[in-house]
């Protein structure tokens, strides 16, 4: 099994390149902005440069939702989502944890995440 580390090595390995990812943002733009530098690494001069100029990703993504997929017959490849709202009574202990839940989450989510960086 060969494994290709950058670009470089996969010019000389391939003629084309075609990749795969159910999620290939994720929220970060600068991921994103270095995934799209294997595909054309003069497109963008910088992750700011490709949020303004999005339009242009058009040429090097095709992007398919969960509605696009289908099976060869043409039926839905998905079942339908059936979102209903379900009523309970809490526990005065299941309560209080609740709420204390709720206080820690807001806190987080307050508090700006640090990334960390795998090499």
């Amino acid at each position: 099994m060969c494994l290709i580390t950058s670009r470089s090595s996969l010019k000389d390995h391939c003629r084309d390149l075609i990749l795969l990812s159910a999620t290939p943002h994720q929220g970060d733009h600068y991921r994103f902005y270095m995934l799209m530098k294997l595909l054309d690494p003069a497109m963008f001069s910088s992750p700011e440069y490709m949020l303004e100029n999005r339009h242009r990703l058009n040429s090097i993504i095709f992007r398919r939702t969960k509605a696009d997929a289908c099976r060869p017959d043409g039926s839905t490849l998905f079942a339908r989502r059936s979102v209903h709202t379900e009523s309970f009574i809490m526990s005065e202990p299941e309560r209080e944890f609740y709420n204390e839940l709720n206080v820690y989450l807001t806190g987080a989510a307050s508090t700006p995440r640090t990334t960390t960086r795998r090499r």
